[in-house]
């Protein structure tokens, strides 16, 4: 089975309509959004010195519009250091991973981790997110 391409993955969640910015630790991302389907994307950077969690629980708290320190700890959803073991580079090689994705649901979101860095974050209708 194939990789898929932001194209599969546009095809599969709606074309994404709009961007901004949001800061995440030293460094400023890009968020896509298509606001009518709550669907988002965001790239984790794995150069980077930040974490994946913090990507994660930066994002969420952006779409949702909420200070981090309101959101649930992300560690009773997923073990955040094993993502950055499984989808970090190879430490032999030091090169990216491109495979592999693992979905969870936390805060109100659906989110999908892909070894590209992709992170496809879906809000879940009769949650708090959808407020």
């Amino acid at each position: 089975m194939g990789k898929n391409t932001l194209a599969d993955s546009n095809e599969e969640f709606g074309l994404l309509e709009t961007e901004t910015t949001i800061s995440v630790g030293s460094r400023t991302v890009t968020l896509q959004s298509n606001p009518t389907t709550g669907t988002y994307l965001v790239v984790h950077d794995w150069q980077a010195d930040e974490p994946l969690s913090t990507t994660l629980v930066t994002t969420v708290a952006a779409i949702l519009e909420a200070d981090i320190s309101e959101l649930p700890p992300l560690f009773d959803r997923v073990d955040s250091d094993a993502l950055d073991q499984i989808f970090g580079p190879v430490e032999s090689t030091g090169l990216d991973r491109e495979s592999g994705c693992v979905t969870f649901p936390y805060s109100g979101c659906l989110l999908t981790v892909h070894g590209d860095g992709e992170i496809w974050i879906q809000t879940q209708p009769d949650t708090p997110a959808s407020t």
